[in-house]
């Protein structure tokens, strides 16, 4: 259950550097920054016709803008959608990860008990432990009564197959 926890947490917070897994998010994420263009790179490279950014121009404004404000909004824009996807992303998995603690919740022991049949079932664990406990020191004081005469019989067998006399004390 706490690796659910964690992995909800890292899911929501990846900055953290608690990445579960092999880290493969966090190294996506990072790449996908580092590739992004701030404003100045963005104008640049625009206007350098290089084909990715010319493609994220089209892709979210039908006319190519003219001006250096325009860019700017074109970019904002960009840099939402990029925004959004990230959002959708994360909360993806927050909820794959929330489905994930719901399952393992569902399968411990007694979850399908009520509170007060959980406490019931822990008091008949308790008396059964008891009860066994009891019957194990029984067992043991009838284990330690039968090695005695065992051992009275095996001195007293032993000292007659060697003719030894044991004087007893009275």
């Amino acid at each position: 259950m706490f690796e659910a926890l964690r992995g909800l947490r890292d899911a929501v917070a990846p900055e953290s550097g608690n990445l579960g897994g092999d880290g493969s998010n966090n190294n996506q994420n990072n790449n996908e920054n580092s590739a992004e263009p701030d404003l100045e790179e963005f104008w640049t490279l625009y206007r350098s016709g290089d084909p990715a950014t010319v493609a994220m121009v089209q892709k979210v404004s039908p006319t190519p803008p003219k001006k250096r404000e325009e860019y700017a909004r074109c970019f904002a824009k960009i840099e939402s959608l990029r925004d959004a996807a990230l959002v959708k992303r994360l909360a993806d998995t927050v909820l794959d990860k929330s489905a994930d603690i719901n399952e393992r919740v569902d399968r411990l022991p007694g979850m399908d008990r009520t509170k007060s049949e959980q406490m019931e079932y822990i008091e008949e664990l308790l008396k059964k432990n008891q009860d066994v406990a009891t019957k194990l020191e029984e067992t043991f004081d009838q284990a330690k009564k039968r090695r005695g005469h065992v051992r009275t019989c095996i001195r007293n067998n032993t000292c007659s197959a060697l003719g030894i006399v044991e004087e007893m004390d009275s």
